[in-house]
């Protein structure tokens, strides 16, 4: 990386790591409470509910978001046009699902689905009104409120509603009430902060010139969309709202690392790319230091979480998740593809390349819900595994779309998975034997993480440094990366 780019790259890794991190803290925290206090259908009824809204919201935008931040060129006609096909749009799907509540209710033979479809379709419309705003947050680098205002966002959800809901008993509404919460308090704060968004035209030459970029991006979303929860719609369609629970809230603990670092890097580099999207030189550099260094940090913390998995399903979700277990060391394997799959993802969306990105989306969610609905007949573990096959392939196809885009070495590439790999060898030979030998007689799951986590952790920096040589690009990236973070 040029000095000017990392610059701009660690400024906004220091602060959407912070806010990512405190959403996850808090999520993390909301979790291990409300699995206390809720059931897994509880857990599987919203889950379909979010499942359907979040598909719907796709339509509700088309992709105008993206493409605020993509265009190199960003006139206030833009700025009202999209605006307003967002709200209309809004409008329009959430009237709509309103009125199909009761048959997504029946198809799904879950009657306590209804209510909850028809009080969330409102997300729909409130989500619109804050997409604009959001965006040119994003183009505009303004990565220090993005983090600030979602932290907010986040404590209104599950702080001021979520928990307390739940202690009163009010059961799955406090699921429900937690999402509207969010959304209403981030839409207030972008309409008072973010003025230029707050404005409303519509002109047919701007429409076209969104939706040239929109369209493709929300057609590889639909396709993402239905590889991201493909799954969890066949969970709930085969095995109950139970089941779902179960595979979803083991789902959401695997995610918790990925999306800690997905979600910093998703949202610092995709305007950043952008913004160099005609300089392939420094797009490659970025794009090989940043899944180096994301598969370094995951596949250490993902083997970690394998063999400790009993122990921290059982601390943070409670003795009536047990069956979580085996499906969340089965999702856990892929965890390094699933978050470095995004990165290629992330690229093809920065250089334009959204309908060969749709291409290869398409056949990503056909593998992954394919692999789900055959390893439906296993149960909730067998989904895991079809779900993990479905990643690894999506993995490999975006990479060779990234070579195509950029021409990264694919020497470089290989030496990099190499490294990993051996890594990854020696860190699950001390892991086992620590387990096995070292931790073996503690009982208290909390001593026991803290305690095999240091080791864990020590271990792992040892590694580093023995192998600094093998590891160097890496270390001096992430040597660089905190000497900026916190100087």
């Amino acid at each position: 990386m040029t000095t000017n780019l990392k610059s701009k790259v660690l400024k906004g890794f220091g602060w959407i790591f912070a806010g990512t991190l405190g959403q996850n803290f808090l999520q993390f925290l909301s979790l291990i409470i409300l699995a206390r206090l809720l059931t897994p259908d509880e857990f599987g009824v919203v889950s379909i509910a979010l499942v359907i809204v979040g598909f719907l919201k796709i339509f509700t935008e088309l992709g105008v978001g993206p493409a605020v931040v993509q265009r190199l060129e960003l006139t206030k006609s833009h700025i009202g046009t999209a605006n307003t096909m967002a709200v209309v749009l809004g409008v329009a799907v959430s009237f709509a699902l309103y009125l199909s509540a009761s048959k997504i209710s029946f198809f799904f033979d879950m009657p306590e689905l209804e209510n909850v479809v028809r009080v969330l379709s409102l997300m729909l419309p409130a989500s619109s009104l804050a997409v604009v705003g959001q965006s040119l947050l994003q183009r505009n680098l303004k990565f220090r409120q993005i983090a600030i205002y979602n932290l907010l966002s986040y404590v209104v959800g599950y702080a001021c509603i979520s928990i307390p809901m739940a202690l009163l008993g009010c059961g799955v509404w406090s699921l429900v009430f937690s999402q509207l919460g969010q959304i209403v308090a981030i839409n207030l704060i972008v309409h008072f902060v973010v003025k230029e968004a707050n404005y409303y035209a519509f002109n047919m030459e701007s429409a076209k010139e969104l939706l040239g970029y929109g369209a493709g991006y929300s057609l590889a979303k639909v396709s993402n969309f239905i590889a991201g929860e493909g799954d969890n719609l066949i969970v709930g369609k085969f095995l109950g709202a139970g089941a779902l629970g179960v595979y979803s809230n083991a789902y959401r603990l695997m995610l918790f690392p990925a999306s800690l670092i997905g979600g910093v890097i998703d949202k610092v580099l995709f305007p950043i790319l952008s913004n160099i999207q005609n300089d392939k030189d420094r797009i490659s550099k970025v794009y090989v230091d940043i899944l180096s260094l994301a598969t370094m940090l995951l596949v250490p913390m993902s083997i970690y979480l394998y063999f400790f998995a009993n122990e921290i399903i059982m601390l943070v979700l409670g003795s009536q998740w047990g069956g979580a277990v085996f499906v969340f060391q089965l999702l856990i394997i892929s965890l390094a593809f699933r978050l470095n799959y995004k990165f290629s993802d992330l690229l093809a969306a920065a250089l334009g390349a959204v309908y060969r990105r749709a291409i290869r989306q398409l056949i990503y969610a056909f593998a992954v819900v394919l692999g789900a609905y055959l390893g439906h007949f296993f149960g909730a573990e067998g989904v895991a595994v079809g779900v993990g096959l479905a990643i690894t392939l999506n993995y490999i196809i975006m990479l060779q779309l990234s070579q195509v885009l950029i021409g990264f070495s694919w020497r470089d590439v290989a030496l990099m998975h190499l490294k990993q790999l051996w890594m990854a060898v020696l860190i699950i030979v001390f892991t086992y034997i620590s387990k096995r030998y070292i931790f073996d007689g503690v009982k208290s799951e909390l001593l026991l993480l803290f305690l095999s986590g240091l080791f864990f952790v020590s271990i792992t920096l040892f590694l580093w440094f023995v192998f600094s040589r093998i590891m160097k690009r890496e270390l001096e990236i992430c040597k660089f990366i905190l000497g900026r973070v916190f100087s």
